[in-house]
């Protein structure tokens, strides 16, 4: 019997080593996992170093950030703009062209310039003109969203554009148009 009782204690033995290996893979696969996890979480990739960064502008350094503020973002925006239009607009009816409305882009502007009309009300685009080039003007355009009859405040936001017409900056300006009698 004794050598039962050593054979017995020998698999209990045997099986507890099974378990210990068990759940020490356990283990190990779960902080593997959260080791990823924790990675996925945590990791920023490196920045592309963009130059100097000023997060404080101190009184003696002020005239050198204007300056180069000025000449990276507003060098391209041209410093005036000369648009001439109408402010009252009639359109006939809701699928009729303007009988009165013109835009003209000045010949001795910088750039070309194209102009959405919008429903001050709802901010929804009503029409959207073509690009306007130095010089150009348009006249007898329909809207593209028609509209009930009357009268509706309305504005009109330019775009000054590049030559690649890239929106190099914007203005609005007010217009009432009336459709229908």
């Amino acid at each position: 019997m004794p050598e039962e009782n050593t054979t017995a204690q020998n698999q209990k033995k045997g099986g507890g080593k099974k378990k210990v290996i068990i759940v020490t893979g356990v283990i190990v696969v779960l902080l593997a996992v959260i080791g990823v996890l924790l990675f996925l979480l945590l990791y920023k990739p490196p920045v592309e170093d963009e130059g100097p960064r000023r997060d404080v502008v101190a009184p003696d350094s002020v005239e050198d950030f204007v300056t180069e503020i000025e000449e990276s973002t507003l060098s391209d925006i041209p410093q005036s703009y000369i648009v001439t239009q109408n402010s009252d607009w009639i359109f006939p009816s809701a699928d009729q062209p303007t009988i009165n409305a013109y835009i003209e882009n000045d010949e001795d502007n910088e750039t070309a310039v194209y102009f959405d009309l919008i429903l001050a009300s709802t901010g929804e685009v009503i029409y959207s003109s073509p690009v306007l080039e130095r010089g150009a003007r348009l006249e007898g355009f329909t809207l593209t969203k028609p509209l009930e009859n009357g009268s509706y405040e309305c504005y009109v936001e330019y775009h000054l554009i590049d030559e690649d017409q890239n929106t190099l900056t914007t203005s609005t300006v007010g217009v009432t148009i009336q459709v229908g009698s």
